[in-house]
């Protein structure tokens, strides 16, 4: 009874999936409005976005899920998808500012904005932001700018943006040589000016974007 009584007691795990055709290389979450949403990149080359509040509702109810399993789970559909990167890509990142903004990078240096419109959609601007030399790995909005973003990539480099500018002249900061390698991973504090960076070099270095001309980490 004792083993029966811990098994009831442990947590239970509720799924809804959607189908999805290709391995997906990042998934990111934000808000619409009162809808969530999830951003995808997939290693077919397409970035993807998925409403997710049926998904959220019917996990609270088994009948709901039973119901949504066999009926819905199958018909599921991006709401919107952009195809126009060259290849596949793994940095993405949802403004924390401006709601539905979206930035995304693929391996193939190239760094695409995407700004909500009207009517529940997106424009994708087809012009990259220009800069990088081999294949973008993370990118990171400002918390507190609502124009300024951050990448990294594996040609060694970080960079900050200003989208205010044409793409081709939008980088206004960068640290050429910020790791010794690939830089893999950027991380901006919500509370101070600085930008956490990791790479294969296997460093995690801390940069004062107050100083970042200097081209120097200050840990």
């Amino acid at each position: 009874e004792d083993e029966e009584d811990e098994e009831e007691r442990k947590p239970q795990l509720e799924l809804a999936m959607v189908p999805h055709y290709g391995g997906i290389n990042r998934v990111r979450v934000s808000w619409l409005g009162e809808e969530p949403v999830a951003g995808i990149w997939s290693e077919k080359g397409q970035v993807e976005v998925y409403a997710l509040r049926r998904l959220l509702q019917v996990v609270d109810d088994p009948q709901a899920l039973a119901t949504f399993l066999r009926d819905e789970q199958a018909r599921v559909k991006p709401i919107f998808a952009f195809s126009g990167h060259m290849g596949e890509g793994f940095a993405l990142d949802w403004s924390p500012r401006v709601s539905g903004r979206l930035l995304t990078g693929d391996c193939q240096k190239n760094i695409h904005l995407w700004t909500p419109t009207d009517g529940g959609s997106w424009h994708v601007d087809q012009r990259p932001f220009v800069g990088h030399t081999r294949s973008v790995e993370d990118l990171q909005w400002s918390p507190t700018e609502d124009t300024v973003f951050a990448s990294c990539s594996a040609d060694a480099s970080i960079r900050i943006w200003d989208i205010r500018a044409a793409p081709s002249k939008a980088c206004m900061l960068t640290a050429a040589a910020a790791h010794d390698g690939d830089v893999n991973v950027i991380s901006w504090s919500r509370r101070e000016p600085f930008l956490l960076s990791g790479g294969d070099d296997g460093a995690l270095k801390v940069w004062d974007l107050r100083q970042f001309k200097s081209g120097s980490p200050v840990a």
